[in-house]
């Protein structure tokens, strides 16, 4: 089945018809949080065409995904904080071994099979558009993960130098925009020292160009309609846009019904445009889907949704209540070891706010002493000297 995306009919695709399909469904399943059928997918694929790059790129991107919601990592916060284009971010996320030797496999076998195609043909779309893919998949890798503006710098530029070259060939392969639109936004966004490669390499970065293409993207591509929305969701919202992400979220929330990723964003945007009231009815939503065993939401931790209830009512001012779901985080019988570090962080907060500094403290040294959780052992080492205030 095709997705038709705006005007994408435009695109004449590279790819045969039932290949097309096959990704476009992969991709479909992988917004659906849907992670094993998307492998399986990509699986069979190599096993039919083990000499066709796709199935190798696309399966890399399904690791990838997965690995960065299995870390929590596929948020709007994150993506949102001062510190991302920072080249000393505050925190790192570290990736799975067994999953990046996995990842990094799958990368190497696609391009490796794509220069093999283009070597026999230079005029291959579909193999150069695929190469472009697996060098935009370790990219995305260095930023997401490693944080290493360096080596995303350098892979980013492969897939800008590959997909620019298909847009000029063709300006309406509108799936090459993903890759231009977001190559150009965050070289138009990284520190002056990672801009210099750029410069020495030719190319400079346009902040207003890379939104251009992406909205292109989200309107006429093919395959990539979806990432490009995720990605313009993250940029209007770190420019404090967040009525324009909550349209794209809106969007993805009709497309994707067993996503929780969505509402919980959603949820995020509500707590930044300062209405916790609306944020707490979308959290205790996702709450109750959880508890009837929804399809993937049944998957979600109670003790990271209690958090963020948690939050939510210290943002409107019921310290008790925010109190109260903290508590709940911290007796859950199943927690994680990270939501139980957050619960602590966080619950010390909210005793600060109620003058309760002792209580606080104690909260505090617990999560500077326990593994560090996206900064939770700074920010607690900073809450000991000084009290919480928002």
């Amino acid at each position: 089945m095709l997705w038709p995306l705006g005007n994408a009919v435009a695109q004449v695709s590279p790819f045969p018809p039932e290949l097309l399909a096959r990704i476009q469904q992969g991709v479909h399943d992988i917004y659906n949080l849907e992670y094993e059928r998307a492998a399986s997918n990509f699986e069979r694929l190599i096993k039919e065409a083990p000499n066709d790059p796709a199935g190798y790129a696309y399966l890399a991107f399904t690791y990838w995904v997965q690995e960065l919601n299995k870390k929590q990592g596929l948020s709007i916060d994150r993506f949102a904080a001062s510190d991302f284009f920072s080249e000393l971010p505050k925190y790192a996320l570290q990736p799975d071994p067994s999953f990046e030797a996995r990842f990094r496999q799958a990368s190497e076998r696609a391009i490796e099979r794509a220069q093999a195609l283009l070597q026999k043909n230079p005029d291959d779309r579909a193999a150069l558009f695929v190469r472009g893919v697996a060098y935009q998949n370790l990219a995305s890798f260095e930023i997401g993960l490693r944080r290493s503006w360096w080596a995303a710098f350098r892979y980013g530029s492969k897939t800008y130098r590959d997909h620019r070259e298909l847009l000029r060939r063709d300006p309406n392969f509108h799936d090459a925009q993903l890759s231009t639109g977001a190559y150009n936004y965050v070289a138009g966004s990284v520190s002056w020292t990672v801009k210099c490669v750029g410069y020495l390499l030719g190319y400079r970065g346009d902040k207003a160009r890379g939104k251009q293409d992406l909205e292109i993207a989200a309107d006429k591509a093919l395959l990539v309609g979806d990432d490009a929305r995720v990605i313009l969701i993250l940029i209007n919202t770190r420019e404090k846009n967040y009525q324009k992400a909550l349209e794209y979220l809106s969007q993805l929330r009709q497309r994707y019904s067993q996503n929780y990723l969505v509402p919980l964003d959603m949820a995020g945007l509500a707590l930044r445009m300062k209405q916790p009231e609306k944020a707490i009815a979308i959290y205790e939503e996702i709450l109750r889907r959880r508890e009837a065993g929804e399809p993937k939401f049944a998957e979600l931790e109670r003790a990271a949704l209690y958090n963020r209830l948690g939050v939510a009512f210290r943002e409107k001012g019921d310290l008790n209540a925010s109190a109260g779901w903290f508590g709940k985080s911290l007796v859950e019988s199943r927690a994680s070891a990270r939501s139980l570090t957050l619960a602590r962080l966080e619950l010390g907060k909210t005793l600060d706010l109620q003058g309760r500094r002792d209580e606080a403290l104690t909260q505090y040294k617990t999560v500077a002493a326990a593994e560090d959780v996206a900064g939770s052992q700074q920010e607690a080492k900073e809450l000991l000297r000084r009290s919480f205030r928002p």
